[in-house]
């Protein structure tokens, strides 16, 4: 319903089951300028092949004025590995860390992104 009408900064979020137009949910959400940040968010309940129930969500979302923190690198002191807990990371650097972070970024020593390691 939205999709065509989509302009720039538009958030828009949208679920469906393939062949079963019925299915879909869809929300957007308008540019609202320089200053303010909009999120569109889509929720459905579906239910499986065994009968139970589930949900999904998805949410996209235009931030105005997000910016990404430097690397916080905090080793375990008994050598046992990295183990950078937001909530320790707040206590380290106070005021360096946003109250309600969009998005952790990890990466392994070699620089490899933490979501393709498999661990």
């Amino acid at each position: 319903r939205f999709f065509h009408r989509l302009g720039f900064r538009h958030p828009w979020s949208f679920i469906t089951v393939k062949g079963d137009v019925s299915s879909s949910v869809e929300d957007h959400a308008t540019y609202q300028g320089t200053k303010a940040s909009s999120e569109a968010k889509s929720s459905k309940v579906f239910q499986s092949g065994y009968g139970e129930h589930f949900t999904v969500t998805t949410t996209s979302q235009w931030v105005q004025e997000a910016e990404w923190t430097e690397w916080f690198d905090r080793d375990d002191e008994r050598g046992s590995g990295d183990w950078e807990k937001l909530s320790d990371l707040r206590t380290a650097f106070p005021d360096k860390l946003c109250t309600n972070p969009l998005d952790i970024q990890a990466v392994t020593d070699d620089g490899v992104p933490s979501n393709l390691t498999n661990e």
